[in-house]
């Protein structure tokens, strides 16, 4: 009876060790980015990806970060998409803001593609490092799609962290 009890409390034990240190991945959809300003044509497909339909204007979007009113330990936030012109770069920076103060904090701003004359279309992958949150702060990326070249739009499929 005590191996049993014994093994039952290893294997109980070690389920609680293995989901308290699991990752809190979370991913919201590119349409819960707001577009800024009135520059571009914002649209959402099928898919759930915010894109820019304007020839003619980049766009201005701010995408939430949800996260939990205490210390956040979050090492780098991913927003993945389509570029799917070659006239500009998909563009985005993430800002913490303190809630006792009316100040933001921005990362380094991360771009798509190439660069001068040597952009390409596809899909991106852009590694944002956050600056350090206050507990009640709150977080967003800031990104700007440029307009469409030939019909083809650029888009923001989805914005990821892991909190750990």
């Amino acid at each position: 009876m005590k191996k049993v009890l014994g093994a039952s409390f290893v294997v109980v034990f070690g389920v609680m060790l293995s989901v308290s240190a699991s990752a809190d991945e979370k991913v919201l959809p590119g349409l819960s980015c707001v577009k800024v300003g009135t520059a571009g044509t914002a649209e959402v497909d099928g898919w759930g990806k915010m894109r820019n339909q304007s020839s003619g204007e980049t766009m201005r979007l701010l995408c939430p970060i949800v996260k939990d009113d205490a210390p956040w330990s979050v090492d780098r936030v991913r927003v993945r998409g389509l570029d799917l012109t070659t006239v500009g770069q998909v563009a985005c920076a993430i800002g913490a803001t303190e809630a006792d103060r009316d100040v933001i904090y921005w990362s380094a701003t991360v771009r798509s593609g190439g660069t001068g004359n040597n952009l390409f279309a596809g899909w991106y992958d852009l590694l944002l490092t956050p600056p350090t949150v206050q507990e009640s702060g709150s977080v967003i990326v800031d990104c700007v799609l440029p307009p469409t070249q030939a019909g083809n739009a650029s888009s923001i499929v989805s914005v990821y962290w892991d909190e750990t």
